[in-house]
Order: C-alpha cells, then structure tokens, then sequence
C-alpha cells in the first residue's frame, strides 16, 4: 500500500516550512498549476493543493463546520451521511493531485479534516504534527488579521490542536517544534528522513545547500519562550496544558497516543459559536440579497454586454440636461 505523509498544526504555525523540508527528501508536492501562489505574508510558499483547500472546506461546511469557528467533531464525524456524494470523489480528487507516491499534503483544515482522508483513502497515513508556541501564532494572526483579537486566535489555536491529537490516534506521528525547524534544518532533515524511512516512507537525504537556501530565519516575527506562555494573563490553564502536553509528546510516535488533557476552555465555544452566529447572519443576507431581481439582473449574462449601452445611455441623459 502506498504511504501519504499528511502534515498538520494550525494557520501560521510553520506547516509550510515543514512541507517543503520534507518535498526535499523526496516526496512529492501538488503540481506547480495547482499549488496556493506565495503572497506577502508567505514569501516561500504555502505548498498547498488549491484544489485540495477547496474540497476540504466543501467537506467541512458539508457538516457545518466552519474553518474560522469550527465545532467540535465527535468521533465518527466521517461516517455523516451529508458527506456521502463528496466521499464518492475523495479518491480520484486525491490521486488526480498525487498521481505517484509518495507524496506530502499539507493543510491546516487537516487538524479539522483528518479522520475523513483517514476513512476513504487507501494510503497508509504518516503524519508530521507540528507544534508552535501559540503566543508566536497569535502574534502572526495578528499581524495578518487584527480583528480577529488575541483571546479569539488562542481559541482557535486550542480548538484546532485538540481535534488534530483526538484524530491521528494509532497513526505512525512525528511531533516536531517548529523552533526546530529553523534553528538546525540540516539536523532536523536527517530525523524527519529516519522518521519516515521507519514508518515505511521512501525518503533521502536533502541536499544541503537546498535546504539552507530555503530556511529564512528573518521571516520569524515573533519570539515566545514556554514561560513567557506560563505567565500570560490571556492564556488560560487548559491552554498552558495543552502546550505543554504537545512539548513532552515532542518526538517520534510509531502508535500515536495523546496525553490525557483537562477539558477544553469553557470560554473557547463560547467565543466560537458567538462567531458562528455572525457568520450565519452574514449567509442570510447573502442569500437575500442574492434573491433579489436587482441582483439577478446584474449576475445575468445578458448583463456585462448591456452594461457599456445603459452607461452611455445614461450619459447622453446628463449631456442633454445640461443645455
């Protein structure tokens, strides 16, 4: 059977990084047509599959799920009969991306999405877990998206984290801590390839100079250290257990088992389903303003060819009010 090396941790925790460390050990990413273009706040790349993106929203908003306040999603999530036409496509929608093994997928709505890819996939999973300081996330969410508010991000951060670990149980699981990623690429080249090679990858060794010349330390915005996160005001006690539950699985996990967690923040729901809210307030008047004849007039076909004629129209209008 094949192998697959999902990658997962949360937006802006250092997964693209980790992606293309692993694509120099061989493994293959999402052809360059259908590869997310770097932007500005992603210089290097986001090494993700826009069609894949897409599909694991479809999935997900399928259940109701939203990527920015996501519910929780109880074991056997993947079985929802919602999901039935799309799980009928998964397969070729995959094999069309990754044509030959083995390859590496990287998408944070993975933390989300997992179990779904897990069920309907005949690959055997590998996944690399990896574990940002949630203060550094923060801080880069932040940057990105002000709005979104530091309290808000951490939920998020939680909420994502604790699906991902309920998900890859039983699963041949790296744990990886992005500082690592920058501060010793070369070294961390050489136990992501042991990693793999054990779990049943094909993987070699990178060539050096290759990785360098792609690792940029100077695109690290924000530094935390644990203690810092200890003594945050904002973070609260389920959150710290979390981080600190991530650093001591840090490491290789032939038969991935998630250290027992206290429950969740209780202000974490409650933020997300307040954002929820607003999101279904803003479907509706999408939907009515969609409804509307103004609307369906303008989205018309009929409409972009007409539109140079009204314009001129409506300029002959004035000329002539004017004398």
């Amino acid at each position: 059977m094949d192998a697959g090396v999902f990658v997962l941790g949360m937006h802006r925790s250092g997964t693209s990084a980790v992606t293309r460390l692993i694509s120099l050990l061989g493994l293959h990413t999402p052809p360059e047509a259908d590869l997310v273009q770097p932007t500005e706040k992603n210089p290097k790349g986001y090494w993700e599959s826009e069609s894949l993106v897409a599909f694991n929203e479809r999935l997900l908003w399928a259940i109701d799920c939203d990527i920015g306040c996501p519910v929780v999603l109880e074991p056997g999530w993947e079985n929802d009969a919602r999901l039935d036409r799309l799980r009928a496509d998964a397969r070729a929608v995959v094999r069309e991306i990754f044509p030959v093994a083995p390859w590496v997928w990287k998408d944070p709505r993975h933390c989300l999405a997992f179990a779904f890819w897990r069920s309907v996939l005949e690959v055997k999973p590998v996944v690399v877990l990896v574990n940002r300081n949630p203060l550094e996330i923060t801080a880069s969410a932040l940057r990105l998206r002000s709005e979104q508010g530091k309290i808000y991000a951490l939920a998020l951060w939680e909420r994502y984290l604790r699906q991902a670990l309920h998900q890859v149980s039983g699963l041949p699981v790296l744990v990886t801590d992005y500082s690592d990623v920058l501060s010793a690429p070369l070294e961390w080249c050489a136990r992501a390839q042991a990693f793999l090679v054990g779990a049943g990858v094909p993987a070699r060794q990178p060539a050096g100079n290759e990785v360098l010349a792609f690792i940029d330390t100077t695109l690290r915005h924000a530094t935390f250290d644990h203690g810092g996160l200890l003594r945050d005001p904002g973070v609260s006690e389920a959150q710290r257990a979390l981080f600190s539950a991530l650093n001591e699985m840090e490491g290789t996990h032939a038969s991935f088992s998630a250290h027992p967690l206290p429950e969740e923040t209780p202000t974490t729901e409650a933020l997300l389903r307040e954002r929820r809210s607003a999101v279904e307030l803003r479907r509706q008047l999408e939907r009515e303003r969609r409804s509307s004849w103004r609307w369906r007039i303008r989205s018309s076909k009929y409409a972009a060819p007409a539109r140079p004629i009204y314009l001129g129209g409506r300029r002959l209008l004035k000329a002539l009010q004017g004398r």
